[in-house]
This record gives C-alpha cells, sequence and structure tokens, in this order.
C-alpha cells in the first residue's frame, strides 16, 4: 500500500486514511510500503482529531477482514492504537490478540468481544465500548457474550444458562472459547440440542407469572421476592425437577417456602 505523493501530506490532509490503509491490509491481504509504515509512525498523533465515529466506522471493517491478525500486528507495530478509545498502554494484550484465528468468528459482535476479552474487564467494558460510540444494542450484546464466555469457563448448569441468555449468545461464546484455545468448549450440535429440549425457553413459557404468586401469597405485597420467586421456580423447571404445570408449581412453591 502506498499513498499517492508524500504519505506524510496525504495522512495530515485526512488522518482517517491511516486507519484505511490498516483496514485494506486485513481486507486485501496487501502489506504496507516502507514509505507508508514511516508516515503511519510519523503521524500517528493526528487520529485524535478525527471522530471516534469515523475511526469506529474503519476499526469494525478491519475486524472483518479475512487477514485482520496482520492488521492488527500492524496496528500495534506503528503504535497507532494508542489513539483509539481504550487501547493505549495495551501493546502487550493487542500482541496477543493477534495471535488469534480472529476471522474464525462470525459475527461483528462476537469480534469485538474478543477484542474487549482481550484487553479490557467485563466491569469496565461498558464505559470502554462507549468511548467507541458503539450502540446500546451492541453493547450489551458484547457485554453479554463475555459474560457468558466466563460462564463456560465454570462448569456451568448448561441448560440453566441457555435459558438464561439464549442459543444465540451461548453459541458465540463458545466459537470465542474455541478461538481463545480453550479446552471448556461444547460441540454446537450439542448446545442446539440442549436448547430444543428446554422445557421453557423464556419466562413467557412458564405456567405462572407474578400475579399468581401474589395470588397465592394472599395479599403479600409486590416486590423482588416476585422475581427471585420466578426465578428460583423457572431453574427448577429447566432440571426437570418439576412439571412446568400450574398446579405442580403452586405446590413446590409452598414447600419451599416461596409463598
Amino acid at each position: 500500500i502506498e499513498t499517492v505523493g508524500d504519505a506524510n501530506e496525504r495522512f495530515q490532509e485526512d488522518a482517517l486514511r491511516m486507519m484505511r490503509a490498516l483496514r485494506f491490509v486485513s481486507q486485501l491481504s496487501f502489506t504496507c510500503a516502507p514509505k507508508t509504515i514511516k508516515g503511519l509512525v510519523f503521524n500517528k498523533h493526528l487520529l485524535g482529531t478525527i471522530s471516534v465515529e469515523r475511526i469506529t466506522s474503519e476499526f469494525g471493517k478491519l475486524l472483518d477482514g479475512s487477514h485482520v491478525q496482520e492488521a492488527i500486528s500492524l496496528l500495534v507495530k506503528t503504535d497507532l492504537h494508542a489513539y483509539l478509545p481504550g487501547l493505549a498502554g495495551k501493546h502487550e494484550r493487542l500482541k496477543q490478540l493477534a495471535d488469534y484465528s480472529i476471522n474464525q468468528l462470525q459475527s461483528e459482535d462476537e469480534k469485538w468481544a474478543l477484542v474487549m476479552l482481550c484487553t479490557d474487564t467485563l466491569e469496565d467494558v461498558e464505559k470502554t465500548l462507549r468511548k467507541w460510540r458503539l450502540s446500546v444494542k451492541h453493547i450489551r450484546s458484547i457485554r453479554s457474550i463475555m459474560k457468558v464466555v466466563k460462564e463456560l469457563s465454570d462448569h456451568p448448569n448448561i441448560k440453566w444458562l441457555l435459558y438464561q441468555y439464549g442459543i444465540s449468545y451461548v453459541l458465540s461464546a463458545n466459537r470465542l472459547l474455541a478461538v481463545l484455545g480453550s479446552d471448556k468448549v461444547f460441540e454446537e450440535e450439542f448446545l442446539t440440542k440442549q436448547w430444543q429440549s428446554l422445557a421453557i425457553h423464556d419466562s413467557s413459557e412458564l405456567a405462572v407469572n407474578g400475579s399468581d404468586f401474589i395470588q397465592w401469597a394472599a395479599g403479600r405485597p409486590s416486590g423482588p421476592w416476585i422475581s427471585e420467586a420466578l426465578s428460583i421456580i423457572s431453574k427448577k423447571v429447566i432440571n426437570e425437577e418439576i412439571k412446568n404445570d400450574k398446579e405442580c408449581i403452586f405446590r413446590e412453591a409452598k414447600r419451599c417456602n416461596l409463598i
């Protein structure tokens, strides 16, 4: 990849061209000419003058390229990452990210989740992704995938995890674990069959609701106890300890002092 004329002049005209150069490395399997790399290093600070939205758009396309590992390595080599939201000082973590087969992941949110797993914490990721100006929908999705990655690694109750997060997030997290080289990866067919075998797939399929618990509790005022009771009962239904039947649930709720 070479600029038309002097690299410094081109990057100073529009600093976003530096991100585009890396994006072309990722998408087209090109390499950067030595003069281009020098221009990237010399003008990297100019990324600070570009709107975050434009940078985020280019970075998302970079992540989607078939040679994203080479692009991430160049990002680190030129120190451009120091001017991207939340990535300053993450040199070694980004080098680790470049070792993973990012293009084996299927969705944009999975790829963002891998970036965040390598460079951030679950506690801080929402704050970091806001700096990238990602939508609330994408932030919630990325954070959910990260949470499921952690729970899948901790010998989970698979059926309960599927019920809580849904098949899509669990499959995404499972793919991330495969890319990370974890030994806790499940066969996708197994996860799909587990999902299909669930007695209920969301709270709307449960044979009772909060109003039933208020009625059973003889006028006890509504409060957090209702959602807690519904969660306990849902888990028992998922684990096939009781049937998804209103009378069975009533007896179990009474036995467990939920009402």
